[in-house]
C-alpha cells in the first residue's frame, strides 16, 4: 500500500510505514499529480480535500488528525487545556 501523508502529521512514517510506502509532503504539494499510486491519504486541516483532488487517483482511504487538545477541551465543555491530564 503507498500512503500520502501531510508532513504535519507527527510520526507518519513510523505509524504508516508498518502499512507500505510512506510518502510525506508539505501541505501545498498535496495535489491530485502527486497522489498517482496512491492508495491513502493522511492530512491535517490545511489541506482541502474535495473531488478535485482524488478524482482520476487510486486514493480509497483519506483519514485526517485535525483535533488537537485545545478544540477537544472545547467542544466537551471546559477551557483550552482545563481539566485535560
Amino acid at each position: 500500500m503507498h500512503v500520502v501523508v501531510d508532513e504535519a502529521v507527527w510520526g507518519a512514517s513510523e505509524l504508516f510505514g508498518q502499512f507500505g510506502r510512506v510518502t510525506v509532503l508539505p501541505a501545498r504539494e498535496i495535489v491530485a499529480a502527486r497522489l498517482k499510486g496512491a492508495e491513502a491519504l493522511v492530512v491535517r486541516s490545511g489541506v482541502r480535500v474535495g473531488r478535485e483532488l482524488v478524482e482520476g487517483t487510486e486514493v480509497r482511504f483519506i483519514g485526517t488528525a485535525t483535533v488537537g487538545v485545545g478544540l477537544w477541551a472545547r467542544t466537551c465543555g471546559k477551557g483550552e487545556g482545563e481539566g485535560v491530564a
